[in-house]
């Protein structure tokens, strides 16, 4: 679970740091700041992740090898180092495949180092809630944060992002659904549930028109930070009861 904590935290700033460099390369000079605080705290984060790996590569096995973590935070160098000329999209592709490979992580971590040892079905329905479904959703509103931060600067939303954009909400909203059958309420979720629910209004109301989009970069960033915080905090009391249920498990 150690492992996973410190690879929520990587995917939480580097969806932070596609949403920033969106409005930047459309043209939102103010985020040039929090772009390199992101970077400054991924920077931070390598050697804590390189870390907790040293720790637990034995547990975790080729689920996931070092080579591949290492491999991933050298691809991040070269893709910041030539972020700046690029375009909006080539900025959402080059961030997205890094986001997926470590999304991908945390499913093969739960598919390979925690469900095999939780028989209980409603256990195992919390797993994947917390290796998969959640990432997910957070990965859905991320994109849309740096879709519309784009459209946002531009004050009007492309034909092909507003096909996008409708396409995660409508994901965004099915995982909600799902998760709230199958989720325990907690106070987290509920919140989560909640913010989510104002950012996919926001896109709906606002966001879609051609021109005229009157919601600022820093505003909508902002409500979608909002909201996408609010999942990994829900993230976070998940694998607090998934860690619960992982000691009951040793101690039989």
């Amino acid at each position: 679970m150690a492992m996973s904590r410190s690879l929520f935290e990587l995917v939480r700033l580097a969806q932070q740091h596609r949403g920033l460099s969106s409005g930047w390369l459309s043209g939102t000079v103010s985020f040039v700041g929090s772009i390199m605080e992101k970077r400054q705290e991924i920077a931070h984060l390598q050697p804590q992740v390189l870390a907790t790996h040293e720790v637990w590569g034995a547990v975790l096995g080729s689920a996931l090898p070092r080579a591949d973590i290492e491999t991933l935070f050298q691809r991040w160098e070269l893709m910041v180092r030539g972020l700046e000329g690029k375009s909006v999209e080539q900025s959402l592709v080059l961030h997205t495949f890094l986001i997926g490979d470590i999304c991908g992580w945390l499913e093969h971590l739960g598919a390979d180092c925690v469900l095999p040892v939780l028989d209980d079905e409603i256990q195992r329905r919390a797993a994947r809630n917390y290796f998969q479904r959640l990432p997910e959703l957070a990965e859905c509103l991320g994109q849309a944060r740096a879709i519309g931060s784009a459209v946002a600067t531009r004050e009007g939303c492309s034909p092909m992002e507003r096909v996008r954009l409708v396409r995660l909400v409508a994901h965004a909203e099915a995982l909600l659904d799902h998760l709230r059958e199958t989720e325990p309420g907690s106070d987290q979720g509920r919140t989560a549930t909640r913010r989510a629910g104002e950012l996919v209004t926001e896109i709906r109301s606002r966001m879609l028109m051609r021109t005229g989009v009157r919601v600022t970069a820093e505003a909508y960033f902002h409500l979608a930070t909002v909201a996408i915080d609010a999942i990994f905090d829900w993230i976070d009391v998940c694998g607090g009861h998934l860690s619960q249920a992982l000691g009951s498990v040793d101690e039989n």
